[in-house]
C-alpha cells in the first residue's frame, strides 16, 4: 500500500535533452499521457502529452520546463496520496520522489486502481452493495447488524459524505455472492440501494465497471 512498493518496473523517466517528438513516442509506447523528467537522478517534474503536442517536435523538453507539473509523492506515502495527486492534477501517473529530490520511479493509475479494488473488497470474493442514507440516519452498527442478520459477514465498509445534500454514500462488501435478501433488508429499513450484485455471474464484469463506481463515489 506504500508508494515505494507500487513503482512501475517498465516506465523510465525522460531526460531534459529528450526532444518533444521522442517524448511523445515514449508516451505512445508506454500507453500514458504523462512522463516524469529526471536529470542526474533528480526529479525535475512531469511533462504532459498536451504540452508536447503544442511544442516543436525537435525542441528539447528542457525548454518546456515552465510547463512541468509537480506531480509527486514520497516513498512512504500511502497509495491514497498517489490517487489524490492524480485526481487533482488529472494525470495517469505520479512520480515517487525522496526527501532530497531523488527520483525513485512512478506509480501508475492502473497500480492505484488495483490497490483500490483490493481495499474495496471486490478482489477477494463476495459482493458489493452501494447504499445511500441521510447523515442523521447513518449507523455503522445497524449496517453490520442487517448484514449479519442474513447470515453474512461484512468485510469492508467505506463512506462518502456530501455536505451539500447531507447524503452519506456507503460501499458495503460482504462475503456472499447472492445479496438480494441483504439488499431487500436495507430497503425495508429505509436505505436507498444504488447498486448490488445478485448472482456470481455478475462479477464477470465487475472489474470493468469498478472504475465508474469509484468515480461515482468520488474516491
Amino acid at each position: 500500500m506504500f508508494c515505494i512498493r507500487m513503482i512501475s518496473p517498465t516506465i523510465e523517466p525522460l531526460s531534459p535533452d529528450t526532444t518533444a517528438g521522442d517524448a511523445l513516442l515514449r508516451m505512445e509506447e508506454a500507453g500514458v499521457r504523462h512522463l516524469p523528467v529526471s536529470e542526474n537522478g533528480v526529479f525535475q517534474g512531469v511533462v504532459s502529452e498536451e504540452v508536447l503536442i503544442d511544442a516543436d517536435e525537435g525542441v528539447p523538453i528542457s525548454s518546456l520546463r515552465q510547463s512541468f507539473m509537480p506531480s509527486r509523492v514520497r516513498p512512504t506515502d500511502l497509495f491514497t496520496s498517489a490517487a489524490r495527486s492524480m485526481v487533482s492534477m488529472d494525470t495517469d501517473m505520479v512520480a515517487v520522489v525522496g526527501e532530497q529530490g531523488e527520483y525513485e520511479g512512478v506509480v501508475t493509475r492502473d497500480a492505484v486502481f488495483l490497490e483500490l479494488a483490493g481495499f474495496s473488497g471486490v478482489t477477494g470474493g463476495g459482493s458489493v452493495l452501494v447504499l445511500e442514507t441521510d447523515r442523521i440516519s447513518y449507523s455503522p452498527g445497524e449496517i453490520v447488524r442487517l448484514v449479519e442478520s442474513n447470515d453474512a459477514v461484512l468485510t469492508q465498509l467505506h463512506t462518502r459524505y456530501d455536505p451539500s445534500t447531507s447524503v452519506v454514500t456507503v460501499l458495503v462488501s460482504v462475503n456472499r455472492e447472492d445479496v438480494s435478501d441483504i439488499a431487500a433488508g436495507f430497503q425495508r429499513h429505509g436505505y436507498e440501494v444504488r447498486h448490488h450484485e445478485g448472482q456470481s455471474a455478475e462479477r464477470d464484469g465487475l472489474m470493468t465497471n469498478l472504475e465508474n463506481l469509484l468515480n461515482y463515489l468520488n474516491v
